[in-house]
């Protein structure tokens, strides 16, 4: 395969697997991404990418895969494009199918459930693909206008010519760009402190920054004058000592990090003796003294650590308040 021709063939899997093309970076410099980022990401994602053949192969696989389907799994509307709703459907003629019925049902992140009947003149043809018995149209949708920025499951049902096919995606309504402060827009800058929590250091903390350095350092800052204090992510990690301790990899959206806590804070430690003990110990303090002095962040033995004393303080909690319910 010619060099070219495999070059546009990686552009156009990675397309379908969600990678953009180009980017503007911080500074608001557009940016290509390359050849060589492209086949990482793929390769990251578990797509074959490594020879022409496998390009090609991964190609196909992609577009049979995403034009045999009615609608994708996921679907991001966003302004730039009209917030519309692309879909797949067979047809004999590569044509606008008529007549056609369409019904959709949107259901809320609130549990409410919304009725959508579209009408046929909204259709916007945009490709057609040949198959052995017909063509695979692609069509575009315009969505309700009055349709809130958010979250979606989308049931969607068309009927043409007698056959009826029915999909689902998950739907997301983007604004198209991050909210910004009413002073920012107006042309306003503010300054704050970027703080990796993970790296703040104290006299009373276990070799990593936890909550209670949250909150002086936010209090410092505020005296300073600044706006805003920016954090690392802070929720759970993946379990065991040796998992990665990234905050960029984390395993839920709704927990935190223990890891984080400042144990002398939590309640139960008056109620548990034994904790208390362990705490004041020689040997425990040595351990802490010597994770303090630590040039980086010893994460397996913090854990070690902070899980002993939990699992005490989660025994004196049970024993006076039984399990959670």
């Amino acid at each position: 395969m010619a060099p070219k021709k495999t070059a546009n063939d990686i552009a156009a899997l990675s397309r379908l697997c969600g990678i953009t093309r180009e980017y503007r970076d911080n500074f608001k410099v557009r940016r290509r991404t390359s050849r060589a980022t492209m086949e990482a990401l793929l390769t990251a994602m578990g797509v074959p990418c490594s020879t022409p053949r496998e390009i090609r192969d991964s190609l196909e696989h992609c577009q049979e895969s995403i034009t045999d389907r009615l609608l994708p799994s996921l679907t991001v509307a966003i302004p730039r494009d009209g917030r519309c709703l692309c879909f797949n459907l067979w047809w004999p003629r590569p044509e606008v199918p008529s007549p056609l019925e369409m019904e959709g049902e949107l259901l809320e992140e609130s549990g409410e459930k919304r009725r959508w009947l579209p009408h046929a003149e909204q259709l916007n043809l945009t490709e057609a693909h040949p198959t052995g018995d017909g063509w695979r149209l692609q069509l575009s949708l315009p969505l309700p206008h009055d349709l809130a920025d958010g979250y979606y499951d989308l049931t969607f049902r068309v009927k043409s010519g007698g056959r009826e096919e029915t999909g689902v995606t998950h739907l997301a309504v983007s604004p198209g760009q991050a909210w910004v402060p009413p002073l920012l827009a107006q042309g306003a800058r503010l300054w704050g402190l970027n703080l990796p929590l993970y790296a703040l250091r104290s006299r009373h903390n276990w070799g990593i920054g936890d909550f209670t350095d949250l909150r002086a350092a936010t209090a410092w800052a505020g005296e300073l004058g600044a706006s805003f204090v920016g954090v690392n992510p802070l929720h759970a990690l993946q379990p065991g000592a040796n998992a990665d301790p990234s905050p960029y990899s984390p395993t839920s959206r709704l927990f935190l990090n223990f890891l984080y806590i400042n144990l002398e804070n939590v309640p139960e430690l008056q109620d548990s003796p034994e904790a208390r003990a362990l705490l004041a110990s020689p040997d425990f303090q040595d351990d802490l003294a010597r994770l303090r002095n630590s040039l980086l962040v010893a994460y397996p033995e913090v854990r070690r650590l902070k899980r002993k004393i939990l699992e005490i303080l989660f025994a004196a909690f049970v024993e006076n308040h039984g399990l959670p319910e």
